[in-house]
């Protein structure tokens, strides 16, 4: 079975500082949205992600603003910045979701992680984070660990 969540806020919550929760949304860099544009943390209209949610494999993050999906670009490594992309550009945008709540880039040792030293910045209605890159993975990074959150209401 396939679900298909609305992620209204992003599907990224850090617990990337000690045991207390932050929240993380992301945005597409200098809109309008295209190819290439850079990702950043922020609470702002261009966050809205739809994640299918199916257990036979990898999936894109896709957003909602159209035919675009997160990218870690045509050659990632540990510290590769975030851009959206037209869907459809192969590894690069496909993700597992792990039941360790990690998003690994498919067919690499590479996780979706905040940035060490970007830093929380008190926002309404959540607080957010700097800077996302992709990683190599690690157990106990919890720079690595995201959740999705619900869009508030107010």
């Amino acid at each position: 079975m396939v679900a298909i969540l609305t992620l209204l806020s992003l599907l990224l919550t850090s617990t990337f500082i000690a045991s207390a929760p932050s929240s993380a949304t992301t945005e597409v860099q200098d809109p309008p949205p295209g190819n290439g544009r850079r990702i950043r943390p922020t609470w702002a209209p261009l966050q809205l992600w739809n994640v299918t949610n199916d257990s036979s494999g990898p999936i894109p993050l896709q957003s909602k603003i159209g035919d675009m999906c997160l990218s870690a670009g045509d050659n990632p490594v540990s510290g590769s910045s975030l851009t959206i992309d037209h869907c459809g550009n192969g590894q690069k945008q496909t993700w597992n979701y792990s039941a360790q709540n990690k998003i690994q880039l498919d067919s690499t040792d590479l996780c979706l992680d905040v940035k060490e030293g970007s830093g929380p910045i008190n926002q309404n209605p959540y607080v957010i984070v700097k800077e996302l890159q992709v990683w190599e993975c690690e157990d106990d990074n919890n720079n690595q660990i995201f959740f999705e959150l619900p869009y508030p209401n107010t």
